[in-house]
């Protein structure tokens, strides 16, 4: 019996309800959209997220690094004036230029970063406001020194000092000083104070950005673990389930349970579900005329053995089917016809072509049935598929034919010859005169004589032909001279149905019989002038190939139906019943054609449109 595949487990497809349900009414392609547009929403907003939290770590970075050049250069300007404060009580002293110059540069440095400092806080007011006493130290400061140093002064020599006064002010530049650091202290103090309140801890904004990560990475994996399950069940279990029912139609087994929803594959899933119900009904009604069918229909795997076959084998054979399923079919064919069967199934496993083979098949009775088989074979399935026809009762009538085709040869040839004779004697005057009435009917007696004596004739060739007795004299022979002496012996009856023939008159040489196929000749041209009409012309030339020659004999008759195309080299076949009461002829001139040249190994056949005349033609080939 047939191996069937292993059935996928089946599952039952509940409909689906809530968001699973919606999902399954959407396209594919949306779907396919919400899997991409989702996790890439949540990563841009993730990467703003973060962008926007460095962007603040920036900031706050840059907002430490001026608090610190802010310090730094509060930090100078004490440095400056302390040394200033040197090199103005130095001068005071000394009176030496190079102090003066000291103290001047120092004190035009003071004032530059003075006027740095004054525009890093000029965009915040409290940082301003607390900025406004350092310009009155200063000034202040800068009244102070000029005090021990003054512009003017040109400095030469050493002039008289009253200490009192230069301690004086060096005493109150001092104090100056100290009031500066005092004020910058508080200035400093101000800044931080003021930048404290939106100063990041370094510490927190990195944990912020690490917490903002982690918590993105875990709803990016939530989501992530969300669409697979929403697509698993939406598309990828679905599909599964289409590609079991796929397995299941295969198989001719019942399929799952409908999908819901209305997306492609719904749809795919309906028009599975279409298709297995009208293979069922197709199933169903083949079904029925195998099992009904007259003619035997069976399955021959590659070793020979029946695998399935049709109940007509039980009424032709006499075989139930079990009885025959796996059995070789070698073992019910006549022995004489086994090896030739074998070999014919074996052709057609060779050349993959539909064969039709003739054999005797055994019945379970131990008599013999003649079959026709038509097969043909399947690489794919690696199987034999046959149509077996009873074909007894043509045999029978063939055999019958057959037989009474050689009893009218054989039995009747010889009377007839000897009454031929005889009427011949009458004829000329061997039993005396005849009047005119008798000489008429002895010469419709000799026709009618003569024309039996050739149909035997023509029977006889058929069947030494056929069962290949027929002695041909195969020699080289001149093509033109065999068309040549056709057409001379035609020529009268052309003559008198006002037929002009056409012929090649070029050399050609062949290999063949050549008052064999001087009667082929003669029988085509026979037929073209009986079948074409009064001043038309009939053509016959030949031609040439490295194979074979070939003759053609072209009329402008009355042509062949379509449908006879195929039988008209065929024993007693006629194109119209009339014709055997019209033109004469019983249907084995073209019969008589086709065995001659077959038995050169050559072919004969015909073209021909039905109103548009005929093309006879057959090809001899050269010998090896």
């Amino acid at each position: 019996m047939k191996t069937l595949p292993a059935q996928p487990q089946r599952v039952k497809n509940k409909h689906s309800s809530g968001l699973f349900g919606q999902a399954d009414n959407l396209k594919i392609a949306h779907k396919g959209i919400i899997l991409v547009a989702v996790p890439l929403i949540t990563g841009l907003i993730a990467v703003g997220i973060l962008l926007w939290l460095l962007d603040r770590s920036d900031r706050e970075l840059r907002r430490e690094a001026r608090v610190r050049q802010i310090h730094l250069m509060c930090s100078q300007l004490n440095r400056i004036w302390m040394d200033a404060s040197v090199t103005a009580g130095a001068y005071a002293f000394t009176k030496e230029q190079t102090y003066k110059d000291q103290y001047n540069f120092a004190n035009e440095q003071a004032y530059k970063l003075y006027a740095q400092l004054a525009e890093l806080v000029k965009n915040s007011p409290e940082e301003t406001k607390a900025f406004a006493p350092i310009a009155e130290t200063v000034r202040r400061v800068s009244e102070q020194g000029r005090l021990l140093v003054p512009e003017n002064d040109p400095g030469e020599g050493r002039p008289h000092i009253n200490f009192m006064k230069l301690a004086q002010a060096r005493a109150n530049f001092q104090n100056s000083l100290h009031d500066s650091n005092r004020v910058f202290a508080e200035f400093r103090n101000t800044i931080d104070k003021v930048e404290s309140t939106q100063l990041l801890d370094p510490v927190a904004a990195r944990d912020r950005v690490r917490i903002s990560v982690i918590n993105f990475g875990l709803l990016t994996i939530i989501i992530s673990s969300f669409l697979a399950a929403f697509f698993s069940r939406s598309i990828t279990n679905r599909l599964m389930l289409i590609k079991n029912n796929a397995v299941l139609l295969a198989s001719r087994s019942p399929l799952h349970e409908r999908l819901s929803g209305r997306d492609e594959i719904a749809q795919l899933d309906s028009v599975f579900h279409q298709m297995a119900f009208e293979l069922k009904e197709t199933g169903v009604k083949s079904r029925a005329i195998t099992d009904n069918a007259v003619d035997i229909i069976c399955a021959i795997d590659a070793g020979k053995r029946f695998v399935e076959i049709n109940p007509a084998c039980r009424k032709t054979w006499g075989y139930a089917p079990e009885d025959l399923i796996g059995k070789r079919f070698a073992d019910i064919i006549a022995p004489d016809d086994v090896d030739r069967t074998i070999a014919d199934f074996n052709e057609a496993t060779s050349t993959g072509d539909k064969i039709t083979i003739l054999s005797k098949v055994r019945k379970s009775d131990e008599s013999f049935v003649h079959m026709q088989w038509s097969l043909l074979w399947s690489p794919e399935k690696k199987t034999y598929f046959c149509i077996a026809h009873d074909v007894s009762a043509r045999h029978k009538v063939e055999q019958l034919k057959k037989d009474f085709v050689s009893m009218v040869s054989h039995d009747l040839r010889t009377p007839l010859t000897s009454l031929q004779g005889s009427l011949a004697l009458f004829e000329s005057g061997t039993f005396g005169d005849l009047n005119e009435k008798g000489v008429q009917t002895v010469n419709r007696s000799i026709e009618n004589l003569t024309r039996l004596i050739n149909l035997i004739d023509s029977l006889l060739d058929i069947e030494k032909m056929e069962a290949g007795k027929m002695h041909l004299s195969l020699e080289v022979l001149d093509v033109a001279a065999v068309v040549t002496r056709s057409v001379d012996a035609v020529a009268h009856v052309a003559e008198k149905n006002g037929i002009e023939i056409r012929k090649q008159t070029a050399s050609l040489e062949g290999y063949g019989d050549a008052a064999k196929l001087i009667q082929v000749v003669v029988n085509l041209l026979s037929n073209a002038i009986k079948f074409s009409p009064k001043g038309s012309v009939t053509e016959i030339s030949y031609l040439d190939t490295d194979e074979y020659f070939e003759v053609k004999v072209k009329d402008q008759g009355r042509g062949i139906p379509e449908s006879h195309l195929a039988k008209v080299f065929s024993r007693f076949e006629q194109v119209e019943s009339a014709d055997h009461t019209r033109k004469g002829g019983k249907g084995l001139g073209l019969a008589i054609c086709k065995s001659i040249v077959e038995g050169h190994g050559g072919k004969i056949g015909v073209e021909s449109r039905e109103g548009q005349g005929s093309t006879f033609w057959f090809r001899i080939p050269h010998p090896q």
